[in-house]
């Protein structure tokens, strides 16, 4: 678990560092919001080491959906 986990730190800190181009676009762009979404369940545990394992600039940044959320989300939006 403590490999995923790191494997996780790793991509975030990624996907804020290294800018985007798009396609048609000669211009770099840089994220400002990531969503990490898992089938599971995150733990609380598995939140706090992500938190204090990347910078607390970009961890107000960071939303967690589990299968929880996006159960939550459908019941929400599309079952009415």
């Amino acid at each position: 678990v403590n490999s995923q986990i790191d494997n996780i730190i790793s991509q975030i800190r990624d996907a804020f560092e290294i800018p985007v181009v798009f396609k048609n676009e000669n211009q770099q762009s840089y994220i400002s919001e990531l969503y990490i979404i898992i089938s599971g369940r995150f733990t609380s545990n598995a939140k706090e080491k992500i938190r204090y394992k990347i910078s607390k600039g970009i961890y107000g940044a960071v939303r967690f959906l589990d299968k929880e959320d996006i159960e939550n989300l459908i019941i929400k939006y599309w079952k009415a």
